[in-house]
């Protein structure tokens, strides 16, 4: 079961980022050779569509791609070509806007779907809140020597306002243990105390618990599950945001970092946990995965926009020996990332 909920939330990931680039590839007219689920030049089975399409479900499911006509022709080597045929469907001879709107069209619709699964979970099921009133102190942890009681009520920590416990629970753990402001109320007077949050197992806290173990979920008007589906999903790129953030500048420890074995276990803990956790999951990572393509990397999404970039400015495309060394160097980074992932996946998996 830990497989096909590691396909389905994958497999969903992959496909929608892979359309958004298929569907901008066809409304610009550039011709679309292969669409694949999974990896490999085999495939399990597939089909050709009436554009001549290839669309096909490859046997190693880690990823997936979408193979237009010319992409992987160097430009400045392309454009001086003579025999190129059918031009009017070339990725390479498109406009720059037409070419970034492709690129984009991924990250794009990882975003929107995402946005989308949050906003059906809000407005059918409803929006989670857990009371942020502190319930139990743990002695010897920063919130006891803070001074914090049960009965507390978290308002804010470092200006950022505290609805849910779970808001909570991402500031600490985004804190790296730097010292934290908390404004909480008591006897209906504001209050404000800061304390550092120590290490343990991995994760960042504070020592304080809630009376609900589990979110409550509030009914919203239809109207409002907009808006707050907004707020949910602008919440969850800003927290990615300050990660990555902080792992480029080395304040985050890269044992952090996880792969697929790791995206295998959360998927079955957030099955078993309930379909409403198992969405969540799934626009969580949809949202990773869009906002991962956009760095500016070469090969990926955000590599792309960076030599359409300098294309428009310099007004021609980069040089052929240029655009190579980026591609190797791209492509040599995040097979570095991808295994250190999976070791850091295996130790964790050991108990190391």
């Amino acid at each position: 079961m830990t497989i096909i909920y590691f396909l389905i939330v994958l497999g969903f990931c992959v496909f929608i980022h892979e359309y958004g680039h298929f569907l901008f590839a066809r409304l610009n007219g550039v011709r679309v050779e292969t669409f694949s689920i999974g990896m490999g030049s085999k495939e399990i089975f597939g089909w050709t569509d009436k554009h001549g399409t290839r669309w096909k479900i490859a046997p190693f499911p880690l990823g997936g791609y979408c193979k237009m006509y010319g992409q992987e022709d160097v430009p400045t080597e392309i454009k001086q070509a003579k025999n190129v045929k059918n031009k009017s469907e070339h990725f390479q001879f498109k406009s720059i806007w037409q070419r970034a709107s492709i690129v984009v069209g991924g990250p794009l619709f990882n975003f929107i779907s995402a946005f989308i699964i949050i906003w059906g979970l809000f407005a059918f099921a409803g929006v989670p809140k857990t009371p942020t009133i502190i319930d139990k102190v743990s002695v010897d942890m920063p919130a006891a020597k803070a001074g914090l009681k049960s009965g507390d009520k978290i308002i804010q920590v470092n200006n950022r306002k505290i609805e849910k416990f779970r808001d909570l629970q991402a500031e600490v753990g985004l804190s790296n243990g730097k010292e934290l402001t908390v404004q909480y109320k008591r006897d209906n007077k504001i209050k404000t105390v800061k304390l550092t949050p120590v290490k343990k197992d991995e994760q960042y806290l504070i020592g304080i618990q809630t009376s609900v173990k589990k979110d409550d979920f509030e009914k919203v008007p239809f109207s409002k599950s907009f808006t707050e589906a907004g707020k949910e999903f602008s919440n969850q790129l800003t927290a990615l945001f300050r990660v990555i953030n902080q792992m480029v500048k080395g304040e985050r420890s890269g044992k952090e970092l996880g792969g697929f074995i790791q995206i295998a276990e959360v998927s079955k803990d957030a099955a078993n946990a309930g379909w409403y956790s198992f969405l969540f999951l799934i626009a969580f990572l949809s949202i990773n995965l869009g906002l991962m393509n956009l760095l500016p990397i070469p090969v990926l999404d955000g590599g792309h926009l960076v030599f359409l970039a300098v294309e428009g400015i310099t007004r021609k495309p980069l040089n052929e020996k240029v655009f190579q060394a980026f591609s190797i160097i791209g492509f040599s980074f995040l097979a570095f990332i991808m295994v250190y992932a999976t070791i850091n996946d295996i130790i964790r998996a050991i108990g190391g």
